[in-house]
């Protein structure tokens, strides 16, 4: 079949006899894909018309029949053209629906996320009072918005929550500061007695570690030429420590008042402190009195580190006080006696542990051995303590301060005067330098 209104004058004929008839060599190839049986797709030029033509040879089946049509070039381009800018024009109308629809669904989206993304920056900066949009939607950008709004609750909370702890942390670290004044005015200032040529000298240094501390000394003259004094160093630091070192001392006060001996003075305040002692709290003492005049003096300790003894010649002496049980614990009534002589121009040192177990940044302690070398024949008593605690400071550098740190020291001295020929030796001059322990 020839789709270009030419008709075979026999039904017998044939394409090739057509071919031949007509003078159509263009067709050629067409007529031998017929008797192949294959299909065919080609332009050509009709050999009688010169026009340009498109043909297609398509066998039918099984049949034996052969569709064959043959239709103008510029006929075929021309609907194919039509067909194009009818495809492009309806891409474009379709490609105008997607992107206004697309536009719209990307504002449905696209509004809410710039929303939740102001919420967000104004959270960074710090602004919790507005709350998030969009939490009623019940998709992905609600959840993020029920998200963003339930951390802008939890962080009001938390700075609610920071104020009200800062607010406690301010009234406690001003109550603090006025309990360690409080402690600090409870601690006695360095005294001085002068009994004609005999003078004493009486002078302690306490640091705390932290604003409240569990050290403490105390001076009391119960007696115008006796000076009681003790030092001490409660378990534990801070308010506790300060709460049973506040007992401790006024025990000791009382206690001294009543009693002669140091040893029954630390027997009596070891009674009381275990009373109500439910904390299990105790504290080391060191008590001791000591005579303005003769220098003689008594020592007992509970629990506590022998002090030492400076000579004016420079040499230095550990007295040898044997320690009875800390206070607290228990009722302790053995508390063995020292007794001695402070000579003239001596220093009797005594400390708490917060000096020797001072450490160092390379965790090294200032050690019980390092103590002589801080000391100063011929310095006061307050010069000898603030020296001691200096020389300790130096050698922990910028190591934190983990104990409280106490020194005590009782310097005595004799003013010089000449004695007449019928004068006896003085009773300084004869016990000088001598020490009587008991037994």
């Amino acid at each position: 079949m020839i789709a270009d209104i030419e008709v075979f004058r026999s039904a017998l004929e044939t394409l090739d006899d057509y071919i031949a008839r007509a003078g159509r060599h263009d067709l050629g190839e067409a007529a031998r894909a017929v008797r192949l049986r294959r299909p065919l797709q080609y332009a050509h030029t009709d050999a009688v018309s010169l026009e340009r033509r498109f043909t297609v040879v398509e066998p039918v089946g099984d049949s034996g029949w052969t569709l064959l049509v043959a239709q103008s070039y510029e006929l075929v381009m021309a609907r194919l053209t039509d067909a194009l800018w009818q495809l492009a024009a309806v891409g474009a109308l379709l490609a105008l629906v997607c992107m206004l629809v697309v536009r719209k669904l990307a504002r449905h989206v696209s509004q809410p996320v710039e929303g939740l993304s102001s919420a967000a920056a104004r959270l960074g900066r710090g602004e919790y009072d507005m709350p998030v949009p969009y939490v009623a939607r019940r998709d992905e950008v609600g959840q993020m918005a029920r998200t963003l709004e339930h951390a802008r609750g939890s962080i009001q909370r938390q700075l609610r929550e920071i104020a009200d702890m800062t607010a406690a942390r301010q009234k406690l670290e001003s109550e603090l500061s006025i309990a360690r004044e409080i402690q600090q005015a409870m601690l006695p200032p360095g005294q001085a007695i002068d009994r004609e040529h005999a003078h004493l000298e009486a002078y302690a240094r306490l640091e705390p570690a932290k604003a409240v501390g569990g050290d403490f000394y105390c001076f009391i003259q119960t007696d115008p030429d006796c000076l009681w004094f003790a030092i001490g160093d409660v378990s534990d630091k801070g308010v506790p420590a300060a709460l049973f070192m506040a007992r401790t001392v006024t025990v000791l006060e009382v206690a001294a008042s009543t009693h002669e001996s140091p040893e029954r003075v630390l027997a009596e305040a070891s009674r009381r402190l275990v009373q109500g002692n439910d904390a299990c709290m105790f504290a080391t003492v060191l008590c001791g009195r000591v005579d303005v005049r003769t220098g003689a003096c008594v020592l007992a300790s509970a629990g506590h580190d022998a002090p030492l003894l400076l000579h004016a010649d420079g040499r230095v002496e550990t007295l040898p006080v044997q320690p009875g049980p800390p206070l607290g614990f228990e009722v302790g009534d053995v508390f063995p006696l020292w007794s001695g002589t402070v000579p003239s121009g001596a220093t009797l040192l005594a400390w708490t542990d917060g000096i020797t177990e001072a450490f160092d940044a390379d965790d090294q302690a200032f050690g019980a051995e390092r103590i002589p070398d801080a000391l100063q024949p011929g310095a006061t008593a307050r010069e000898q303590c603030e020296g001691l605690i200096a020389q300790v400071h130096a050698f922990t550098g910028t190591a934190p301060q983990s104990d409280d740190i106490t020194a005590l020291a009782l310097r005595r001295r004799l003013d010089s005067a000449p004695a007449s020929p019928e004068a006896p030796p003085s009773q300084e001059t004869a016990h000088a330098d001598a020490t009587v322990h008991s037994p």
